[in-house]
């Protein structure tokens, strides 16, 4: 099944006062008649992991999917090894994040 959703959030949600931040966003995404919505870790994986499974578990509850955009820095063809096993990492890190 084809499913849409935004990535990040619009001004409208951030100049809403009934929305708090993003365990919200199930129900933001939901008002729009979507069904799917992307968390971005494009400049780094900085979430802890209970604030991860916090919005993880809101997501879960209104029944909307989740996915994650892994950082922007990800380079497996960069010539240096350790730029590689770098790449790898933010991977498994954005893989955590989302549970």
């Amino acid at each position: 099944m084809i499913k849409f959703g935004p990535s990040g959030s619009d001004e409208v949600f951030g100049a809403s006062p009934q929305y708090r931040g993003t365990v919200d966003m199930p129900l933001y995404v939901k008002s729009l008649g979507l069904d799917c919505f992307e968390y971005s870790f494009g400049k780094g994986v900085r979430m802890s992991t209970e604030t991860a499974h916090t919005i993880g578990a809101a997501f879960e509850r209104e029944g909307v999917e989740i996915s994650v955009h892994a950082p922007y820095f990800i380079n497996f063809a960069n010539p240096d090894p350790e730029k590689i096993q770098n790449s790898f990492g933010y991977v498994v890190a954005s893989l955590e994040a989302l549970g």
